[in-house]
């Protein structure tokens, strides 16, 4: 896979096709394209299930915000350089608000661009009554699969283009200054384009004209090349927001935005100088404009000054490669933020900061990631480092101590490479990749270090590594002896696999390898064919699982071993490493009150302390799930719902013979009813609602054990518990700290009582409970016992 997408002029920090689930939350995920921190980046998630598409921009470090709700999504698409978008299909994980891990994009595919040759989708785009000059940004999607199209229209507005039959969905226009959401599905069968029900010769799309303008820019300067976001708000806080527009400000800081309908709106604003997510709030009435009730003719947004001002440099001479810096702190008013910079052709750097604390804990340079522990203070506008004024923020990295080649044979390959240090008093991570003579470099400071892993950008694949090494007074040291460069020499080609479905090849999905030596692990896409190729080194390993396309994971634990080169299985040569994943042996379907819902399920072999077999798998918009699960004893433990809390099943099946039994008979599916909602609430902080964090609950009478606590999102907490004694022990406010109570409560026939008195809901204050504050990345999971 070829590294690429930096540097994107078009930046899109959160943009949601749909309002926003009732129990979304912003999280935060990294994206990579193997090794490489995809930077800068426009990017396309799908919710698993439906045609919700959310939109998104990774920052210089290769991170992105979104609003998403528990549940699977898959990065759909990504926009490289020269406006070019590429299709993927790389799924991740949202759980209790988090992502875990980082998500890495294994294959992507470069979006259609279809002819004008016999032509179904023929149209004209226009802004109000004239035509305009863009492209249409369209997905082809199908349950497991979507492909990207780009269509661009002429200067007249017309546009033409042959689509194959399928289902489509015309999700945004991209213009010259920006991105405008306009949603249409329709499906073309038997080369004819049908919308709405209705065959459609010939499709016209309007879009309001521009009709509000405005502009960007501190006490003196505009601010060009800001990126403006608008969304209109709900009715309420429960309904989120509503992505309409993104645009950008030219030269002079100016920007226009299309005509809005009543309601009110919020502008964000992101620069490379300053970010702020609903910067301001307004009400557009009879299409006019009003800014805290007062009516205007134009937006006249004010940022804040730059009180940042700094130089990185390298050695004596500043950084003239693309770099960016990241840090974090908190501000006089107790709120704490991330925040990225980049840093210019001349090694310059500036931001626009409140007054407050500040530490800068990584500088990503154009090939390798360096950490740093650099802090300063601002204080009335001023820099300050250790109790002393500056005018300027002087960062010098450290010399390069540690290079050296991705090697086959003689020939140097295109990739990268994680180092980890060995030390118990801390514990840092690296990764560098080759630049264009094929060379990797870090700055790592004396230590123990062992190169761990790697990837190739051309072959797609990951490479699980063991290489121990020092750095002595800045030189590094193998084997204890001084050398000037670390090669890698790159296993060949080494296994050669086949995945089969019964007498059928796995046409896409991965597998994952553990090496039994070292404990790495290496990931490989499947082929078309079913086929798959690993370097592996001489040693011992287990094929772990396959997950296949049609969104199961198959356990294996094929064991097998390396030797001179060659794949051996039980002490047998084998030219080819045939893996047959097991039959989907559980179907099933997962409702509430008879309604289909979609989530993720977790289930847990029984009766096998030492390595139970554990399983997850999702259920689709009709509530179907299935499972590849072998023969044994099984439990459904903890169900995550996309919209709704968890639950917490309990449900024991048997597979024998690969045959379902539920309580010893013999059963065609897995029916899964969840139980209803018994608790819900409202979580403040004297009259500020909580909008992230989670309560804990213990049961009184021991009748109910589940590990998993009610997340607050948004000010509001639901819990799924059966009737019993309960009390409330502790809530803990994400960024405040956490709060103990002592509030017993009891449920029964599904009613709450406090007191002997019957309540509706409950709701809490943290005012009410005794704090106990915590660093701000120290919280732990509750308990077993306590949710």
């Amino acid at each position: 896979m070829k590294k690429g997408l930096y540097m994107l002029l078009f930046m899109i920090l959160f943009m949601s096709v749909a309002i926003s689930h009732v129990s979304a939350a912003e999280v935060q995920g990294e994206i990579k394209e193997g090794a490489t921190s995809l930077q800068n980046t426009q990017v396309v998630i799908r919710e698993q299930g439906n045609n919700n598409l959310i939109q998104t921009r990774t920052d210089g470090n290769g991170s992105f915000k979104a609003k998403l709700a528990d549940g699977t999504y898959a990065i759909k698409a990504v926009k490289g350089k020269n406006d070019t978008w590429f299709s993927t299909n790389e799924q991740f994980v949202v759980k209790k608000g988090k992502i875990n891990g980082e998500i890495v994009l294994s294959e992507k595919k470069q979006s259609k661009t279809p002819t004008a040759q016999a032509s179904n989708f023929t149209g004209v785009l226009k802004e109000g009554n004239k035509g305009l000059k863009a492209t249409l940004l369209l997905s082809n999607y199908s349950e497991y699969e979507e492909e990207f199209y780009t269509i661009n229209t002429k200067g007249n507005g017309n546009f033409a283009a042959s689509l194959p039959d399928g289902n489509y969905f015309l999700f945004g226009i991209q213009l010259d200054d920006g991105f405008y959401r306009h949603e249409l599905q329709f499906t073309v069968q038997d080369g004819k384009m049908v919308a709405n029900g209705e065959e459609q010769a010939n499709l016209t799309i309007t879009i309001p004209k521009n009709a509000y303008t405005g502009q960007v820019a501190d006490s003196s300067t505009p601010l060009t090349n800001a990126h403006l976001i608008v969304e209109k708000k709900g009715a309420s806080e429960e309904e989120g927001t509503e992505f309409i527009q993104e645009t950008m400000t030219n030269k002079k800081g100016a920007f226009s935005l299309r005509a809005l309908p009543d309601g009110v709106y919020t502008l964000s604003v992101t620069h490379d100088t300053f970010s702020s997510w609903n910067f301001q709030t307004f009400e557009v009435i009879d299409g006019a404009i009003y800014v805290d009730g007062v009516q205007t003719d134009s937006f006249r947004i004010t940022v804040p000054e730059i009180t940042l001002n700094g130089t990185l440099y390298d050695g004596d001479q500043p950084i003239s490669t693309n770099a960016y810096i990241s840090f974090g702190g908190e501000n006089e008013s107790g709120e704490y933020n991330d925040y990225w910079m980049p840093v210019d052709s001349s090694g310059n750097f500036q931001y626009r900061l409140e007054d407050g604390s500040y530490t800068i804990t990584y500088i990503s340079e154009q090939n390798r990631d360096n950490a740093v522990n650099i802090s300063f203070e601002l204080r009335d506008g001023q820099i300050y480092q250790n109790d002393e004024i500056i005018s300027n923020l002087k960062i010098t990295l450290p010399p390069v101590t540690f290079s050296g080649k991705l090697v086959d044979g003689g020939q140097a390959l295109q990739g990268a490479v994680n180092v980890e240090q060995i030390s118990e008093e801390s514990y840092e991570w690296y990764h560098a990749q080759t630049d264009e003579n094929g060379v990797y470099s870090l700055r790592l400071p004396d230590g123990s270090y062992q190169v761990t892993g790697g990837y190739l950008f051309d072959e797609g694949e990951d490479l699980s590594l063991y290489l121990p090494f020092e750095i002595v007074d800045g030189k590094l040291v193998v084997d204890g002896q001084e050398q000037a460069k670390l090669d890698v020499q790159i296993p060949p080609v080494s296994v050669h696999g086949l995945v089969k479905d019964g007498s059928q090849v796995v046409t896409s999905g991965h597998v994952s390898i553990m090496s039994e030596d070292h404990g790495g692990y290496s990931f490989k896409q499947i082929n078309e064919d079913g086929t798959f190729s690993l370097r592996l080194a001489d040693g011992n390993y287990q094929l772990m699982e396959v997950q296949l396309e049609d969104g199961t994971t198959a356990n294996v634990n094929q064991a097998f071993s390396v030797q001179d080169g060659q794949t051996y299985v039980d002490g047998q040569l084998q030219e080819r490493l045939e893996i047959i994943v097991p039959p989907v042996t559980v179907t099933g379907t997962l409702t509430e009150s008879g309604i289909p819902v979609m989530g993720s399920l977790y289930i847990m072999e029984m009766y096998d302390a030492e390595d139970p077999l554990q399983a997850h798998t999702s259920s689709d918009e009709q509530g179907r799930f299935q499972l590849r699960l072998p023969d044994g004893e099984y439990k459904v433990y903890d169900i995550y719902p996309w919209d709704g809390p968890a639950f917490h099943s309990g449900a024991e099946f048997k597979i024998a013979d690969g045959q379902l039994y539920i309580n010893g008979e013999k059963a065609e599916q897995l029916n899964i009813a969840l139980d209803p909602v018994t608790v819900t609430g409202t979580v403040t902080n004297g009259e500020e609602l909580v909008y992230e964090g989670f309560v804990s609950i213990a049961s009184l009478d021991g009748n109910w054990s589940a590990g998993y606590p009610g997340w607050i999102q948004g000010g509001n907490y639901q819990m799924r518990l059966p009737d019993g004694e309960y009390q409330i022990t502790m809530v803990q406010d994400f960024y405040s700290g956490d709060y103990y109570f002592n509030k017993p409560f009891t449920l029964s026939e599904g009613r709450i009582f406090v007191d002997g008195e019957e309540v509706s809901t409950l709701d809490l204050n943290l005012q009410d409970g005794v704090q106990e504050t915590f660093p701000e990345d120290n919280w732990e999971e509750p308990v077993e016992g306590e949710a």
